[in-house]
């Protein structure tokens, strides 16, 4: 018999120069679970890309990995070109991106544990 998963879920939302990029993460008291992110164009190479870092992203989750390891991690993938900026941060590729959300995610879990809201975060 399967057990019935009691998961959070917050979206975000950044538009950055590639298009906007959707990211899902579902999560309990003890942090994330799962964590799902698409870009548009649906089937493009660019959108099996973020399909897949996702995928791994929810696999360390696990296997134990903490947020922050994830955190540090994808923030150091950098890019060549400005995809847009977050709190003052230059983003340069979709993982750093990622990364930002994620820690945005875990420090409002802190604040507010249970609130669930849909966040649009305003890119420069």
């Amino acid at each position: 018999m399967s057990q019935r998963l009691n998961y959070l879920s917050k979206y975000y939302h950044i538009d950055t120069s590639q298009g906007p990029l959707h990211v899902h993460i579902d999560y309990t008291e003890e942090g994330p679970k799962q964590l799902f992110a698409r870009i548009p164009p649906a089937g493009s190479e660019r959108a099996t890309y973020v399909a897949l870092v996702s995928l791994l992203i929810t696999k360390l989750f696990r296997a134990g990995c903490t947020p922050e390891e994830i955190i540090n991690q994808l923030k150091s993938i950098k890019g060549d070109k400005r995809l847009g900026k977050l709190d003052d941060v230059d983003i340069t590729s979709i993982p750093q991106a990622i990364a930002m959300i994620l820690k945005r995610h875990t420090e409002e879990a802190i604040k507010e544990p249970e609130d669930e809201t849909e966040n649009d975060i305003p890119t420069n």
